[in-house]
């Protein structure tokens, strides 16, 4: 009521909404306030809404896709997991995908690490067996509203594999096939983090959007200060623990962000060991209220691989640690980066979420923190220098002056005499804060360079027809879909595009090669043009080779040849 305009929170399970809450909200008389789950759930609740408000859109990436995604886990869907394990392992790409997949150790070899997508042409004839197992495992659990989602629509979607998941997902994710979004007569966008290459467009399955105006001198504009500290540079990973617990003696109210449940216990214990006298709080102590935190006077909360969501403004924390805080969230992201050389493709999303992590605890412009990032995950998408080009110059000038005094260091000791300097906020402080203004002033200067403008102004183009090919394939319009394809890889044709050209490449070829013999030699070129574009899968060099039609034609003839031998040997025996 601070703006003096009803609000209802729709949260929880629909079942539960209150009826006068619901009548309110119907009758127009309030407006409804929910989460990304909640109103994309199953039950069309929302369907008259007139105008829809998606408030941090940048991040709601993975919120939206769950919706679409069917998340097979090894430990939680055991049984659905082995069984396809099975089916993959009677394919053309089954030897090298079962034996990772089936390992008992995930730690030996690559197989942790490894990932890969199924190629759908050599799956094509398994997509029955696919379907049965699952419709025979997910009824009564988590996965069978997104299986109701993308059933009909298995051939559309990919099918990403890892040791301990397998995830099915189509591309961008149709969102306007949910009547409650398409039905809306206007959906506004909010975001801290506009982007230039179409991940919006992507994120929210929109062909397009319009962008309203930056404010003047955006690039001046910063939310607090923030002191980066980069441990790494200057000392080796066994020094991790030593460092977080002497940079949270010096604030005693800190904040640490680490990768999963089970690094969050592990830290949690160690801790315990070693600052008893420490609160420690996790997410789930946080989630109705953070007020026994803030009046604690020794407390650490660690929470795990949480980039947005809970904030620590002001007082309630001024240090912030990232402890190998990973980049990517599923396995498509995992895919494109490991395997089809298309980093440039998601360097918006991943700056994004990390503007998003390292700003936990700088909520105003009058806010300050210091941000310690340990460990490799983030680090090299914060330090080099083509990557430090991406962010704003306010941020990039805070990110170099933290490189600058976390180099060449000896003893961890001059990290915290920095630490304790930032925090006391006194006149040697005020000569670096000059520092740091004038960096992002010379950033200002330099400008975004033609080449990094080409890139995203390719990437932009391409995007409207990524969504627009997905609703083909969605209405499984495969002639249109081939030809919107076409498009999009003659757009992607710069050098740094070459590895997310190649998967448009590979998804024309699969496309074509049910569309009849007339598209045959298509096929063919698509396919080896995707194999010399991307080095990481081998199996796109095998696709080329079975759909070459070379291969078709001697093939042929060696069954022709065979009759006439065996006319032949009838003859012969006749006689």
């Amino acid at each position: 009521m601070q703006y003096g305009i009803d609000a209802i929170a729709f949260c929880g399970p629909q079942s539960e909404y209150s009826p006068t809450d619901k009548s309110d909200y119907f009758l127009g008389r309030k407006i409804g306030v929910t989460t990304y789950s909640s109103f994309f759930a199953a039950s069309e609740y929302f369907d008259q809404t007139e105008i829809l408000i998606f408030d941090d859109v940048h991040s709601s990436e993975q919120y939206i896709a769950e919706n679409w995604s069917l998340n097979i886990q090894r430990e939680k869907n055991k049984v659905l997991y082995n069984e396809l394990v099975e089916i993959i392992k009677s394919t053309p790409v089954g030897e090298s995908f079962y034996s990772r997949m089936s390992a008992d150790n995930p730690y030996e070899n690559d197989v942790m690490d490894w990932c890969n997508m199924l190629p759908t042409p050599v799956i094509m004839d398994k997509i029955e067996d696919i379907a049965n197992v699952i419709n025979a495992n997910v009824a009564s659990s988590n996965l069978s509203y997104a299986w109701s989602r993308i059933y009909d629509h298995l051939e559309e979607c990919n099918i990403y594999v890892s040791w301990d998941s397998i995830l099915i997902r189509p591309y961008i994710v149709p969102t306007s096939s949910f009547s409650p979004f398409k039905n809306a007569q206007q959906c506004i966008f909010m975001s801290a983090t506009l982007g230039k290459s179409g991940e919006l467009e992507r994120i929210t399955g929109v062909e397009k959007i319009k962008y309203l105006p930056i404010v003047n001198e955006w690039d001046k504009k910063g939310i607090g200060r923030k002191f980066f500290v980069f441990p790494d540079l200057s000392f080796d990973v066994g020094k991790h623990l030593e460092i977080i617990f002497k940079l949270h003696e010096i604030s005693k109210k800190s904040v640490v962000i680490v990768p999963n449940n089970k690094e969050q216990d592990e830290l949690i214990h160690l801790v315990k060991q070693s600052l008893p006298d420490t609160t420690i709080y996790k997410a789930s102590d946080l989630s109705t209220s953070k007020e026994n935190f803030k009046q604690d006077d020794n407390a650490m909360v660690i929470i795990a691989n949480r980039f947005d969501g809970i904030d620590f403004p002001d007082d309630e924390s001024r240090m912030l640690i990232l402890h190998n805080l990973p980049k990517i969230t599923h396995l498509q992201e995992k895919f494109f980066y490991s395997k089809m050389a298309a980093s440039v493709l998601y360097s918006e999303r991943v700056k994004t979420r990390i503007v998003q992590a390292v700003g936990r605890c700088t909520r105003n412009a009058k806010d300050y923190a210091v941000v310690c990032i340990l460990g490799n995950s983030i680090l090299n998408d914060l330090i080099t220098t083509n990557n430090l080009k991406e962010y704003k110059p306010e941020m990039r000038a805070e990110i170099q002056f933290g490189i600058d005094n976390s180099t060449d260091l000896s003893d961890i000791s001059m990290i915290l005499q920095n630490v304790e300097m930032f925090l006391s906020r006194d006149i040697a402080w005020a000569e670096a804060e000059e520092h740091i203004v004038g960096l992002r002033d010379g950033f200002i200067a330099e400008g975004e360079s033609e080449q990094e403008a080409l890139i995203y102004n390719k990437l932009k183009e391409s995007a409207e027809k990524e969504v627009k090919l997905q609703y083909s394939l969605w209405k499984k319009d495969y002639v249109e879909s081939f030809n919107i394809i076409c498009e999009i890889i003659s757009i992607l044709t710069a050098p740094k595009l070459r590895g997310y050209q190649s998967f448009w490449q590979y998804l024309g070829g699969t496309i074509g090669a049910n569309l009849g013999k007339e598209y045959q030699v298509k096929v063919h070129n698509l396919f080896k043009d995707a194999a010399q574009g991307v080095l990481g899968v081998s199996w796109m060099a095998m696709l080329a080779e079975l759909n070459d039609p070379q291969r078709s034609v001697a093939e042929d003839n060696d069954y022709f040849e065979s009759v006439i031998e065996n006319i032949e040997r009838e003859f012969s025996l006749q006689k």
